[in-house]
């Protein structure tokens, strides 16, 4: 039984180790093959857009002779610099989050943006016109109107449409950014428009540390709600028709999302390459009369990936936080309630303690408390089934070679002492999604991003962090692998005093557990490794407490054999 047990949890614990390796999942029914000419059926081929034609494509060509100038948008939380190249966004600082949480010394703020030297930048627009793709929206524009909270730019381009582009910060929620992209016929002819294009191109830049990145796999990628579905899944080239709640391109802590107010007719997703990916929406045209004026409407969300705040865009892009783990049992259906309940207890403490390290410890002995019942009669079960180990050991003598017989006097004997022999494992088994819910919100909370524990000078070499703190950063592993280190001594006294009793040779291969879980915390978020210590910690003790209130020795032993 100690042997199914401890392999359903080493086999939960690799779920995890692995899943800093893949990519999220989806939950909608969008997939496309990496060979798409080979899998698409004609059906599908009629409703995709050419997605070469649609993203944009560099400009330089279209800004020759002309000098670039830029517009700030600034408030509590973020700060925007808007180019007349493409009337495009130049950058975005998120005011709250620095670039380098553990510096103390460097003040810069995440930029959102990735840096390009041309107007390939988040939120240039693109559109055909009688059947043909306008480059001139990627050239210079006038500005009309800025100031800190409005920016207003125009252009002229062939066919005699004046392009009006308008950003302004909302009031209500200082996140967010609308965006109002207008379109008038001044010339004295009828044109048709179509395929209204807005990019966010190449992913995010929240990082000052690529190796970081690469290490954690941070995936970037296309994430949509279309037709009241979630697709969470990049699939490297797609064009997905329907009705777009919203588009969004994230990493690890930071999102970016556009969110359509005008009715939109399709998302754009592409892989650019590994980490990089362009994604956005499609708006419809029509013919647009001499004189006409039409307008479409979006809003831009660029902010860390918060829970409260992404509730706020009310589209849904909440569910983002903690989605992804369809390969586990749809977890993503059913955990993140628990993953939401778990960052607020984390949250409450943090605000009083001011120690996300506190409040994880804090929150720990929470779980311990609650689910004691079922530890108490964890211990209890897996006691009676040592008690009667000699016994097993004589049935399984006498009826080696008739496994029915086996069997049958097997479960006699339990039901004779009334033992379930599930009795140990299940309890244990039962406190595992809090276990997996701790990982995903370490793992994944922007709250506990640099979040320190324990403030220790330490002097290290330079590829474990140089003088850095210890521990620095709850949501990365331990550079010095001192939790790690000590779970495992943990768990290992935990053997001693729950096998006291058990099959020699079982007790010797199941005392390799602690080494192997060792070597798989090494990697771990040290937040997570941090709840298993202290876990760990407070079962020896429960254990303990246990083995004297059964009038034994503390370490489980007969007082008689004892003396």
């Amino acid at each position: 039984m100690e042997k199914r047990l401890f392999l359903a949890i080493f086999l939960s614990m690799a779920a995890i180790f692995i899943f800093q390796f893949m990519q999220p999942k989806k939950t909608g029914e969008m997939v496309v093959p990496e060979n798409m000419e080979a899998a698409e059926t004609i059906a599908e081929k009629k409703s995709v857009v050419e997605t070469a034609d649609i993203l944009p494509v560099k400009p330089d060509e279209y800004l020759s002779g002309e000098k670039e100038q830029t517009a700030l948008l600034d408030n509590e939380d973020v700060q925007l610099t808007v180019s007349t190249f493409g009337a495009s966004i130049k950058s975005a600082y998120i005011k709250n989050y620095l670039l380098d949480p553990l510096n103390a010394d460097d003040k810069t703020p995440v930029n959102l943006v990735i840096p390009d030297g041309n107007s390939q930048s988040p939120l240039a627009v693109r559109f055909k016109l009688d059947g043909a793709y306008n480059d001139e929206t990627f050239g210079a524009w006038k500005i009309l109107k800025q100031d800190k909270e409005e920016v207003i730019f125009q252009k002229l381009v062939r066919g005699g449409i004046i392009l009006t582009k308008k950003y302004g910060l909302d009031k209500e929620n200082s996140d967010v950014l609308n965006v109002e992209i207008t379109l008038k016929n001044e010339g004295i002819k009828d044109v048709n428009i179509d395929d209204i294009t807005v990019i966010w191109p190449k992913g995010l830049n929240s990082t000052s540390d690529p190796k970081a990145e690469k290490i954690v796999r941070i995936k970037r990628g296309g994430i949509a709600r279309i037709d009241g579905r979630l697709f969470t899944k990049d699939t490297g080239v797609d064009v997905k028709q329907g009705l777009v709640n919203f588009a969004a391109i994230q990493d690890r802590y930071f999102i970016a999302v556009i969110i359509p107010e005008s009715t939109s007719r399709g998302y754009i997703s592409q892989k650019i390459n590994e980490g990089q990916g362009n994604v956005g929406v499609i708006y419809t045209g029509g013919v647009l009369q001499a004189n006409e004026k039409r307008s479409y409407k979006m809003k831009l969300y660029v902010g860390a990936k918060e829970y409260n705040a992404l509730k706020k865009l009310n589209v849904g892009a909440e569910e983002l936080v903690f989605s992804g783990w369809t390969f586990f049992l749809r977890a993503d259906i059913w955990f993140p309630w628990m993953c939401n309940a778990l960052l607020l207890l984390l949250n409450m403490f943090n605000r009083i303690f001011h120690n996300y390290g506190i409040s994880i410890i804090i929150v720990t002995v929470l779980t311990k408390v609650i689910t004691y019942p079922a530890t108490r009669a964890q211990f209890k079960s897996m006691r009676k089934m040592q008690d009667l180990a000699p016994k097993i050991k004589a049935i399984k003598a006498r009826h080696k070679d008739n496994a029915a017989k086996l069997n049958q006097e097997t479960m006699e004997l339990y039901k004779k002492h009334k033992v379930n022999p599930m009795g140990g494992c299940l309890p244990m088994l039962a406190q595992m999604p809090i276990f997996i819910a701790f990982y995903i919100v370490i793992y994944r909370a922007v709250e506990l991003r640099g979040a320190s524990f324990i403030n220790i000078h330490m002097n290290l070499p330079a590829s474990l962090g140089g003088a850095a703190l210890w521990i620095t950063d709850l949501s990365l592993k331990d550079p010095t692998y001192v939790l790690p280190i000590l779970m495992g001594a943990t768990m290992f006294f935990q053997q001693k005093l729950s096998g006291a009793s058990i099959d020699p040779a079982q007790a010797k291969a199941m005392m390799l557990m602690p080494l192997i879980f060792t070597f798989i915390f090494l990697s771990f978020p040290s937040g997570l490794v941090l709840y298993w210590l202290v876990s760990n910690l407070l079962s020896i003790i429960q254990q303990v407490y246990h083995n004297v209130e059964e009038g034994k020795m503390w370490d489980g032993k007969e007082k008689s054999a004892a003396a």
